[in-house]
């Protein structure tokens, strides 16, 4: 991966984030990363910190003291960008004094992995309190800060079966990334953590692992999230030439998506002893309606979008050139449809395929993996794919050898220059 992206994609640049949970309930020692390091922090394609050494990051403290980091450090001579996340540190929240004069040695940033999501049940996707804490410690305390970007997390696979919004997630981070002065020095796009999370943003590869329920949910056949790209494209555009209002590409009247689960609220699965075939903790923030967000130019216009669920026209909404984000209400079973109408009430651009909504329950699992349509010049009725009911064998509880779905993790730095 480093050789291609030096060879074919120069400006492109990739960092190291230690995760020391990747044993599971054994903690990683930051000594089985030397190697790992040691290969790959003076390859070409190795991205830089503002300080000119390698940028390393971190899924977790690892319940490490702070003079274990430190020597740590100094094994690199201190020559390293270090923004780890140690959001699970006591006091980290509250960007609480006590926290920076226990860590602010060892660390050049902090990033938050958890805050990227309400918490497990909650709704509350618009709230951005403890960003902002964290924001103006690392400010105040000279230190830069990485904020996450995902549409939800749902993991049903590694024991854990859990659902946090979701929905409009996504869209409400991208608008208060946009207000949050001063604004974060980087944003990682979260695609995937130990396993299959559903916040994938592109392809799906394969590698060997002891699990095959998670193909159940997350496939690139059945559940390609490759429609998010053209809106997160446009909005890391803006970001890092410092726009106060996004802007689709040149040319264009307008990028965005329209995303949705396609199990309706009255769905019920059959219901085993396995973890898997549960509703997953967290179930209740699950909201019937579609989620959509649209850049549009500033050019032409105005423009108005249009909704339709199972046939039933829904709401239009009038939008303002630049970001416009919000929900359709409520989700019918059948074909979902976005349609993006100009000055005189003709369609310009429509999102419409993907897969069925349904009250029944083909995969086996309360699947909340979202369907995601990328808003298009195709203004066609596209029909939604009815999902195959009999695909799936019964749940076991005893892992067979099969198929493990990953995929990577992007950073974006507000510099223009990276």
């Amino acid at each position: 991966m480093f050789d291609h992206a030096r060879d074919n994609y120069p400006d492109f640049k990739l960092f190291i984030s230690m995760d020391l949970w990747a044993a599971g309930s054994v903690k990683k020692g930051l000594d089985d990363f030397d190697d790992l390091l040691r290969n790959y922090i003076g390859h070409a394609a190795y991205y830089k910190g503002p300080n000119g050494y390698p940028f390393i990051s971190s899924f977790a403290d690892g319940g490490v003291h702070n003079t274990t980091w430190m020597d740590w450090r100094n094994k690199w001579s201190n020559e390293i960008y270090f923004v780890p996340d140690f959001d699970g540190s006591k006091g980290y929240y509250l960007s609480d004094p006590s926290w920076w004069e226990y860590w602010g040695d060892v660390i050049d940033g902090i990033f938050s992995w958890e805050s990227t999501w309400p918490l497990r049940g909650h709704t509350d996707t618009s709230s951005w309190k403890n960003e902002l804490y964290v924001r103006e410690g690392a400010f105040s305390n000279e230190k830069a800060y990485m904020m996450g970007l995902s549409m939800l997390q749902y993991k049903n696979s590694y024991d854990t079966n859990l659902y946090r919004a979701g929905e409009d997630n996504l869209s409400w981070r991208l608008f208060n990334l946009q207000q949050m002065r001063p604004a974060p020095e980087y944003i990682e796009i979260l695609t995937w953590n130990d396993g299959p999370e559903s916040h994938y943003i592109g392809n799906i590869w394969p590698e060997q692992n002891n699990e095959t329920d998670p193909t159940r949910y997350a496939t690139q056949a059945d559940f390609p999230h490759n429609g998010i790209r053209p809106l997160l494209s446009s909005f890391i555009s803006s970001y890092k030439a410092g726009k106060e209002i996004m802007e689709p590409p040149t040319g264009e009247d307008a990028v965005g998506a329209l995303w949705y689960k396609s199990i309706h609220s009255s769905t019920v699965c059959p219901d085993t002893d396995a973890l898997i075939s549960k509703k997953p903790d967290g179930y209740s923030a699950a909201s019937d309606v579609l989620t959509w967000a649209v850049i549009v130019s500033s050019i032409g216009g105005p423009y108005s979008i249009r909704g339709f669920s199972g046939g039933q026209e829904l709401q239009t909404f009038y939008l303002t050139a630049g970001y416009n984000f919000g929900t359709f209400s409520s989700l019918q079973e059948g074909d979902q449809r976005m349609e993006l109408l100009d000055a005189s009430g003709n369609v310009v651009m429509a999102a419409s395929g993907g897969r069925c909504v349904t009250s029944t329950c083909p995969d086996g699992i309360y699947n909340l993996n979202p369907q995601i349509l990328e808003l298009t010049m195709d203004t066609s009725e596209k029909t939604c794919s009815e999902p195959i009911t009999d695909m799936y064998p019964p749940i076991s509880t005893t892992a067979t050898w099969g198929t493990r779905l990953f995929g990577f993790k992007y950073v974006l730095p507000r510099s223009a220059s990276s």
